[in-house]
C-alpha cells in the first residue's frame, strides 16, 4: 500500500519517511523490553495481581508509570500487595520505599493494601483524599520500620490526627508542609527525627518548645508565622545544618507594622536577626528568600568565618546586587548571574514555594532564550540538567498555568538540539510532561503553542511510539480549537510525521480513539479557504496526508473514514480544488487505500467518484496523482466484469477507463522524481495475475519497475521475499506482453534489477572455507 511524505506550504517540508528505522550506531533504536512491559502493566495493573513473585524494581517502575499518568488508585495497588490473598503465608513481593504522591483519588483503604510491607520511606504528597485514618492504617503495618514519611498538601488530615505520630518511633524524616499541623501536635514526635518540614503551616514561635527534645539537622519553617523571637531557640539547636525561613511574613520589612519613628530601630533589629543566624556553628544551608534581608546584611553574613555552604536570597532586597562577592565555598542562589540562577533552581525546584520556583523559571527562560543578548557567557547554551528540572517542576505544579507556560518554553530550548548528550529516559519523561500539561491546559493558547513547538523536537520513532495515540489526538484537538497559524500547521504536520512509521496496530488505536473523526472535522472547516488561503490549503493538504497514512494497511480506519461521510468529502474537495496537485495526490492516495480493501470497493462505484477519477487522468499532468488514480481503478477492475455490471452507472465506463490506464502508464517516465513508498508489495503483486486484463498487469509491472529503479536495495529484496519474480517471468513470454513492447521493457527491467541485486548480495556475503 502506498505511503507518502508530507510536502507542505507555509511550514516547510517534512521529509519523506526513511526507508529504514531511526538508527544509532548502526543499530535500531527501540524502547527496551522492560519499558514496554512496564507501560503495558501500568495500563492494566491486574496483570500483576496473580503473579507469584514480583521484584521490587518492577513494582517501583509500574507505580511510577501509574503516578505519571493520572495518579495511583486504590484498585491499582492490588498488584503490589505483599501477600497473596488466597495464600496469606506466601510473600509475593517486598517493598521498602513507595511513592504514591500526586494521586487525587487515592484513599487510606488503598494505602492499607501496601501497609504490610516493611516500608522505610512513604510519600503521600498531594493526595487530597488521605485522611487522619492514615496513621491508624500505618500503625497496623509498617510503623516500626518507617523512617521517612511525607504528607505534604494532605489537607484532609485534621490537627488532632497528628497526635498519632507518637506511635512511629523510628521516624527520622517528616514532611508536614502545607498541612493543618499546629504547634501542639509536634510534641509527640520521637527523638530520632532529624529532618522536619513545617513550611506553609500554622505553627509559630511556640513550636520551638515542642521541638526542644529533638536533635534536628534540617528544619523548614518557610511561609510560617515565625519571627525574630525565634532566634534564641534556633541558636540552641546545636546540630542544625539546614534552615529555611524563606517567605516568613514577620521577617519581611513591609509587614512590620511600625510607625515611622520606630521603623529604623525595627529594621536594624531585623538585620541583626539575619546576621546572628550565622552563630549556629553547624549551619551549612540557609534560605532567606522572600525575606527583608538587605545587601549590607548579605555581605556581613558572607564575610563571617563560618561553615555556611549555601545562601538563598531570591526575591529579597539583596537581589538588586549585580554580583554577590561570596567565598568560593558558598553557593549563592539569587536571580542575578547565570550561576546564581542555576543554583536557585537546582535547590528550590523540588521543595521551594510556587512563587519562588516561578521567579527562578522566569529567570532561566531569559537565559535560554536566543533573544537574550547581554553577553554570550550569560546565556545557557547547553542542557545543564535543566530537562530533568523542568520535568519535576511541571509534575509538581501541574495545576499552575503560569508556571506550566514558562516551563514548557524552557523545555523547548533544552530539548531543541537532539545531538546533545541527553538521557533517553529524560527525553521520554519530558515528552510525557509536555503531553500531560497540554491535555490539562488545552484552553491556553500560549501554552498549547509552546507544547506544539516542543513536540517538534521529538520526531524520532522510538521517542513518539509509546505516546502515538495521545500525540495524535491532542494535536488534532489543538488544531480544531485554535485558528493560530503556528498551532494548526505544527499540529497537523506532526501528526503526519508521527504516523509515517507506525505499525498498523498503532494506527488502528488512533482511529479508534477518534483521530479520523477529528481530521474529517478539521477538513470541513478548512475546505473553503477564506482569510488565509495559503495556511488553510497547507493544513488541508496535511489533513489528507494524515488520512492517507492512517488508512494505509489499516482496513478498520478506511471503514471509519467512510462511516464519517468520507466519500462525499473526497468528491467535494476534488471539485473545489481542480488544480491542486498536492491535495489531489493525497486525496487519491487515501482512495487507493480504500480500494485495496476488497469489502470496501463497492462504496467507490458511484457516478460522482468514477467521474472524478476520469477527470484526474485527463486533467493534471502529475505522475503521483495519475499513479494513485490508476492504482485505484486497477483494484476496482480486478473485481471482474460481473462486478462492474452490477453497478449500472459504471458498466459503460469500464472499457473507457481501461484505455485511460494504458494511456497514463505509457506517458510515465521511470526516471521521474516521486514520493511513492511501500511497506508491502502484495497488493501490487496480486495485480500481475494472468486472469486479469493486461492493462492492469501493465500498471503493476510498471509500478515494480519504478520501485526497483528508485530504490533497488529495498524493493528488489521485497520482490524476492514476496515472490514477485515468478508471476513476472510468466508474463514475460505471454502474447499480450509481447504485443505491447513498453510492457515487455518494464518486465525485463524489473527481472534484471532483481537478479543483479541478488548476485551482488551473494558476492558480498562471506563464504565458509575449509582449513
Amino acid at each position: 500500500m502506498a505511503d507518502n511524505a508530507t510536502a507542505t506550504r507555509g511550514g516547510g517540508v517534512v521529509a519523506a519517511p526513511s526507508d529504514t528505522p531511526t538508527q544509532a550506531g548502526g543499530r535500531l533504536r527501540v524502547p527496551s523490553l522492560v519499558t514496554l512491559c512496564t507501560r503495558t502493566i501500568s495500563r492494566d495493573p491486574g496483570l500483576l495481581a496473580d503473579a507469584p513473585y514480583v521484584p521490587e524494581d518492577i513494582c517501583t517502575k509500574v507505580l511510577a508509570c501509574l503516578r505519571e499518568e493520572n495518579g495511583i488508585t486504590d484498585a491499582a495497588l492490588d498488584c503490589v500487595r505483599r501477600h497473596n490473598p488466597l495464600n496469606p503465608e506466601h510473600e509475593r513481593c517486598r517493598l521498602r520505599s513507595i511513592d504514591l504522591s500526586g494521586s487525587p483519588t487515592l484513599t487510606c483503604n488503598g494505602v492499607a493494601k501496601v501497609a504490610s510491607h516493611p516500608l522505610i520511606a512513604l510519600k503521600l504528597d498531594r493526595c487530597p483524599e488521605i485522611s487522619g485514618d492514615i496513621f491508624k492504617v500505618l500503625r497496623t503495618g509498617c510503623c516500626r520500620t518507617l523512617q521517612a514519611l511525607s504528607l505534604s498538601h494532605c489537607g484532609s488530615i485534621q490537627p488532632q490526627d497528628f497526635k498519632e505520630l507518637v506511635w512511629f518511633d523510628q521516624l527520622r524524616s517528616v514532611n508536614l508542609s502545607n498541612t493543618a499541623i499546629v504547634s501542639g501536635g509536634l510534641s509527640v514526635l520521637n527523638h530520632n527525627v532529624v529532618e522536619l518540614d513545617l513550611s506553609h503551616t500554622n505553627v509559630g514561635v511556640d513550636a520551638f518548645g515542642a521541638l526542644r527534645h529533638l536533635n534536628l539537622q534540617s528544619l523548614s519553617l518557610a511561609g510560617t508565622a515565625v519571627g525574630q523571637t525565634a532566634l534564641p531557640s534556633l541558636l540552641q539547636m546545636r546540630k542544625l545544618q539546614r534552615l529555611d525561613i524563606s517567605e516568613c511574613r514577620q521577617l519581611q520589612t513591609q509587614d512590620l507594622g511600625a510607625e515611622d519613628a520606630d521603623a529604623a530601630a525595627l529594621e536594624e533589629n531585623l538585620q541583626d536577626f539575619f546576621a546572628s543566624l550565622t552563630n549556629i556553628a553547624t549551619l551549612k544551608w540557609l534560605n532567606l528568600s522572600g525575606c527583608g534581608v538587605t545587601t549590607d546584611t548579605v555581605k556581613t553574613i558572607l564575610s563571617e568565618g563560618h561553615a555556611l555552604e549555601f545562601l538563598g536570597i531570591v526575591s529579597t532586597r539583596a537581589s538588586a546586587m549585580a554580583t554577590v562577592d561570596a567565598p568560593d565555598t558558598v553557593a549563592v542562589a539569587s536571580l542575578n548571574t547565570k550561576a546564581e540562577i542555576l543554583n536557585a533552581l537546582s535547590e528550590f525546584h523540588a521543595t521551594g514555594s510556587y512563587d519562588v520556583v516561578l521567579s527562578c523559571l522566569r529567570a532561566v527562560f531569559r537565559l535560554v532564550s536566543p533573544t537574550y543578548t547581554p553577553s554570550d557567557e550569560a546565556r545557557i547554551t547547553s542542557d545543564n540538567g535543566l530537562t530533568r528540572v523542568m520535568i519535576n517542576c511541571m509534575h509538581r505544579f501541574v495545576d499552575k498555568l503560569d508556571l506550566q507556560v514558562v516551563s514548557s518554553a524552557v523545555l523547548f530550548y533544552t530539548t531543541l538540539d537532539t545531538t546533545k548528550e541527553q538521557l533517553p529516559l529524560d527525553r521520554r519523561e519530558a515528552l510525557h510532561a509536555v503531553l500531560r500539561t497540554m491535555d490539562q491546559h488545552l484552553g491556553c493558547l500560549q501554552l498549547v503553542k509552546n507544547c506544539c513547538l516542543t513536540l517538534r523536537n521529538f520526531q524520532t520513532e522510538n521517542e513518539l511510539a509509546l505516546f502515538s495515540r495521545q500525540v495524535a489526538i491532542l494535536l488534532l484537538r489543538a488544531a480544531l480549537l485554535y485558528s493560530d497559524r503556528t498551532i494548526q500547521l505544527t499540529s497537523v504536520f506532526l501528526c503526519c510525521h508521527n504516523l509515517a512509521s507506525l505499525h498498523p496496530w498503532h494506527k488502528a488505536a488512533i482511529g479508534e480513539a477518534g483521530g479520523i473523526q477529528l481530521a474529517v472535522q478539521l477538513i470541513h472547516e478548512k475546505k473553503c479557504p477564506e482569510e488565509n488561503e495559503e495556511t488553510d490549503t497547507a493544513v488541508l493538504e496535511a489533513c489528507w496526508t494524515f488520512l492517507w497514512n492512517i488508512t494505509d494497511e489499516t482496513p478498520s480506519n478506511a471503514e471509519r473514514f467512510l462511516s464519517e461521510g468520507g466519500l462525499d468529502l473526497v468528491v467535494e474537495v476534488l471539485q473545489l480544488y481542480p488544480d491542486g496537485a498536492i491535495l489531489r495526490r493525497n486525496v487519491m492516495g487515501l482512495v487507493t487505500n480504500i480500494a485495496e480493501v476488497k469489502r470496501l470497493r463497492p462504496s467507490l462505484m458511484t457516478e460522482d467518484m468514477l467521474s472524478e477519477l476520469d477527470k484526474c487522468l485527463t486533467g493534471l499532468d502529475d505522475l503521483e496523482v495519475s499513479y494513485n488514480v490508476t492504482g485505484t481503478l486497477c483494484h476496482l477492475m480486478a473485481e471482474g466484469e460481473a462486478f462492474w455490471d452490477r453497478h449500472e452507472v459504471a458498466r459503460e465506463q469500464r472499457s473507457h477507463l481501461l484505455g485511460q490506464i494504458t494511456t497514463a502508464v505509457d506517458g510515465w517516465s521511470l526516471s521521474a522524481e516521486r514520493w511513492i513508498n511501500y511497506r508491502c508489495l502484495r497488493p501490487v503483486i496480486s495485480l500481475l495475475s494472468l486472469q486479469l486484463p493486461w492493462e492492469i498487469r501493465y500498471w503493476a509491472a510498471w509500478a515494480l519497475a519504478s520501485l526497483c529503479t528508485a530504490n533497488p536495495d529495498k524493493y528488489c529484496e521485497m520482490c524476492l521475499e514476496e515472490n514477485a519474480l515468478e508471476p513476472l517471468r510468466l508474463l514475460e513470454g505471454h502474447h499480450e506482453t509481447v504485443a505491447h513492447p513498453p510492457m515487455t521493457h518494464v518486465l525485463q527491467l524489473t527481472l534484471s534489477r532483481c537478479n543483479q541485486w541478488q548476485s551482488e548480495r551473494q558476492e558480498a556475503e562471506p563464504h565458509d572455507t575449509e582449513v
